[in-house]
């Protein structure tokens, strides 16, 4: 049983790289299971010892990145990498609600129409880059 919370387990070098394991054994074990593939002609297509075979699919590995790419090759899948901020995917991954800070300022006000049909339009910017617009008739 796991007692040390997921906060603190994501926050280890251990959690993200049994997590890669994990995810390299599935899609090794899928590929050898669609294409009805031994582990044996597996290493035989690799060039590795069946041991070294067993060895990945029981997890026991920490190798280079070189060859995870060429295990991953061997089986039609190219690893795509991207870098998230550990606070965010600990909220996510723990439920929990990020915190939210939205700060708006106008930028034009603009009036259109007569006195019976005015239309107020206030463009406003979002601190991150985006446009808001709100209509409203007067």
């Amino acid at each position: 049983m796991i007692s040390q919370p997921l906060r603190e387990r994501m926050r280890e070098e251990e959690y993200w790289t049994t997590k890669l394991q994990l995810e390299i054994f599935r899609q090794i074990d899928t590929h050898l299971t669609k294409n009805k593939i031994s582990r044996s002609a597996f290493a035989d297509q690799l060039g590795v010892s069946r041991g070294y075979v067993s060895q990945i699919l029981n997890g026991d590995f920490d190798h280079k990145l070189s060859k995870l790419i060429s295990l991953l090759l061997a089986v039609g899948k190219v690893p795509q990498v991207q870098f998230a901020d550990l606070d965010k995917v600990i909220e996510q991954a723990t439920g929990e609600r990020p915190r939210l800070y939205a700060t708006y300022r106008a930028e034009q006000t603009m009036r259109f129409g007569d006195e019976q049909t005015a239309a107020t339009v206030n463009v406003v910017n979002a601190d991150s880059g985006s446009s808001i617009i709100f209509d409203q008739v007067a």
